[in-house]
Parts: structure tokens; sequence; C-alpha cells
């Protein structure tokens, strides 16, 4: 607990002492002059409603083409105000997650060839995905209606510790707020603060000027690029080989971070197919892609103990395990380096997906649809209500 402790204290304080002295001064003194900390509340209360989607599009929400965490948190907004009526498929997990198809609407395509059920894939992960992000994007997701949310998994995620989770919970990784999240980590560290994402908002906003160098979310839209790497790019044989071994004697060393938070994780992805399945989600663990050709047996015993937990995850839970690796039939030639995949790469593992994807579709075929709700629209404001601060930057809609 003292550890715990000390994450804590780390995670209290981190935005307020180590993330804001970090930024220019004078930027930061215009952002926090110019921008009162109410409409900060407001643009929280637009994030988490979804509203916010309702005056700005995507292209003007992000802040650079790669902007992954400014995508995730977009596309979980905007499923709060307009839920599918069709089974969706959502893929959570890092950037090798991101990497491993080749588009979501030919991912869609695939499954529906193959079993007559039309979906909407939307991709969700984003560069460096966390447990405890991936939880607070399950937890804000609606209801679903025979869908499937596909969490990929490797080793290094199980790394990351309580200041990381305290990190997400303040908005700072991915910008969403999640009470599961906040109820996961107080039940182990006695918090005392809300699940305010703010402290996020603040950094984010300050980026956006940063790098648009406009005033927020009034700029021109910019499309989100979710692949990072093209066939001719790839690392050096010798320095793919010296990574493995770097994350053996760092990350993966007897007690190093592997083995001291890899039940802190485990509560974590229990915790998100928890809520997934209770959603009326299937969910399928599946393995992120991996070098074999370099990695060989170097990494075998990390995947078994964390193998161990989607074993039970299958029994307890209801969820689905798959290893494409096994099947796709992947060469040195595609992979940028130990885990992200080329387009070659991409061409071999997506039907391999649509494939098992189709499986658990046809097995759990969804429900008749249904016409959802009207959405809730009072934390919005009405129409021609004048609006103050970052709010009133809020242009309107160009999709």
């Amino acid at each position: 607990m003292d550890d715990a402790r000390r994450h804590v204290t780390a995670g209290r304080r981190g935005w307020r002492l180590r993330r804001l002295p970090r930024l220019p001064t004078p930027l930061l003194a215009a952002t926090l002059a110019i921008i009162p900390f109410g409409s900060f509340s407001a643009l929280q209360n637009r994030i988490v409603t979804g509203g916010v989607t309702d005056t700005v599009s995507q292209g003007r929400f992000l802040c650079t083409h790669k902007d992954d965490p400014g995508h995730v948190s977009y596309q979980v907004a905007y499923l709060k105000k307009h839920p599918p009526e069709q089974p969706a498929v959502y893929l959570l997990g890092g950037s090798a997650t991101r990497e491993c198809f080749r588009s979501t609407d030919s991912l869609s395509d695939g499954i529906d060839t193959r079993c007559g059920v039309r979906t909407k894939v939307r991709m969700l992960a984003s560069s460096e995905q966390k447990l405890g992000a991936t939880l607070a994007i399950v937890d804000n997701l609606p209801a679903g209606h025979g869908g499937v949310i596909v969490i990929g998994l490797h080793h290094t995620p199980f790394c990351y510790g309580y200041g990381s989770a305290l990190r997400q919970l303040h908005g700072n990784e991915v910008p969403v707020r999640s009470p599961a999240l906040r109820d996961l980590i107080d039940g182990r560290l006695s918090l005392d603060e809300t699940a305010s994402i703010i402290p996020g908002l603040k950094l984010y906003v300050d980026k956006y000027r940063d790098k648009r160098g406009v005033s927020a979310f009034r700029g021109s839209g910019i499309s989100f690029y979710p692949h990072r790497y093209a066939q001719n790019q790839q690392w050096s044989d010798a320095f793919t080989r010296s990574r493995v071994r770097q994350w053996l004697i760092g990350r993966g060393r007897p007690g190093g971070p592997f083995y001291t938070y890899f039940d802190f994780n485990t509560a974590l992805l229990t915790e998100a197919v928890t809520i997934a399945r209770a959603k009326g989600y299937e969910v399928l663990l599946m393995e992120d892609p991996q070098n074999a050709a370099f990695v060989g047996d170097a990494w075998d015993k990390y995947k078994d103990k964390y193998r161990a937990v989607c074993d039970r995850l299958v029994a307890d839970q209801g969820a689905h395990y798959v290893n494409i690796n096994r099947s796709a039939g992947l060469v040195r030639r595609d992979f940028y380096d130990l885990m992200h995949l080329l387009p070659s790469g991409r061409k071999k593992w997506q039907p391999k997906l649509a494939d098992e994807l189709a499986g658990i579709l046809r097995d759990h075929p969804p429900p008749s649809p249904s016409p959802h709700p009207s959405a809730d629209t009072s934390a919005s404001p009405a129409p021609g209500t004048a609006t103050v601060g970052l709010i009133g930057l809020l242009g309107a809609r160009a999709d």
C-alpha cells in the first residue's frame, strides 16, 4: 500500500506540478487567462454528453492528422449522441491493434460477406493505449445490439501502474470520463477526488493551439490517418533484435513493472470485459501481431501469464480469444518493427480477423433492430442561446 500511496500522490498532483510547468510559460499564461475554468467545465459536459459532436466535426476537433486521443474521444462522444442501431464492432487497444487492419469500411464489408450481418466497424485504438483507457472507453460505449468489442492484447499493457490509471482518470491520456475506472481505483487506493477530465482538457486545448495555431475548434477540417507506416519502412534487423532484449532487461526483469502491476492491470481488463458483457457485447480478446522472426520464444513466459487471464475470461465471462499469428503467415517484410504491421501484413491479418468476427456474429446473431430513445439534450444549450469562453469558440458543424 505504501507504493500505491506514492503513486496516488503523484497522480493527484501530476497535472498541476509536473504537466503544466512543462508548457511554454507565455502560452500557458495566455491559455489560462483567456479560457475561464467554467468554460472547461462546460466543454467537459459537452464531451461527456456527446453534445460537442453537434457543433464541431471530427476534422475540426483533431489536433493533427495523427491525433489518436482526439479521434477516440470524438468517436466516443459521437456514439453517446448517436448510438448505432445496427451491430457494431469496436477495435480497442494500442497502436499494434490500430495498424492490423486495412480500413474500417473494408473490414465491415468482409464481415458482411462472410456472415450476412451488416456491421459498422469503429477504430478506437490509440498509441500506447493502457488498460485503464480501454476500460474508460468501454465504460462510455452505448448498449450493444449484438455487436463485438475487440481488445488487442500483448505483454506491454500489463506493465503500467497506478500513475497511468490516475492520468487517464483525469483525461490526460484519452479525454473521456469513466466512473467505472474511478470506482476501481478508489477500491484500492481510497481517492478523494472526482473523475473530472478538466486537467486533460486543459492540456488538450493547449496542444490544439500549439499544433494548429488557431482558436479552438475554429480551424479547417483535417482527416485522421490511422496508419503510420509505408511498405518500405522498417527497423533494421540489429535494432529490432536489440529491442527484444531491452524489454526483457527493463520492463520484464524479475520484480520489474510487468510483475509489479500485472494484477492491477488484470483487474482493469476484467472490469472492461465485465462491463462490455453487461452492455450486451461479445468480447474478442485478440493477440496483437508479433514479429516471430525476431521474438521467437523470448516473451513466452509473459504471454503465458496473461493468456491464463484470457482463459479465465473465456470461461467465466463468455469472452472469445484468438491468436491470428498462428494462421496469418506473417513474415519479416510484413512488419515495421516487432508488432506494427505494414500494408502487406494488414492484407493478411484483416481477412483472418473478419473470419473470426463473422463466426462470432453467426453464432450470436444480433436481435432485431429497434429504435433508440431520443438522446437527452438537456445538457446542451438551446438553439440560439449565447455562450461564452471556450464553448463560444465552437463553430457551426462542418462535415
